[in-house]
């Protein structure tokens, strides 16, 4: 599901699902090289739901080399 209202603001919202965290992590490092500044990335799901895998690919994504968690 994508939204995108050029007139008010851009808004981008999707919902995607991975099978492991290996996946979760590639998706993330994957999506991290198109994030500009001042993008915002909410991560929504209970305990468990692969939240900080996701941060993690997203780091490596940045070429951030610290430790995520």
């Amino acid at each position: 599901m994508t939204t995108i209202d050029p007139a008010r603001s851009t808004l981008v919202s999707c919902r995607l699902r991975s099978s492991s965290t290996d996946e979760t992590r590639a998706l993330a490092a994957a999506l991290a090289p198109v994030a500009e500044a001042g993008d915002r990335i909410a991560l929504v799901g209970p305990l468990g739901a692969g939240k900080t895998h996701f941060a993690k690919g997203f780091a490596v994504g940045l070429g951030i080399v610290e430790v995520v968690n």
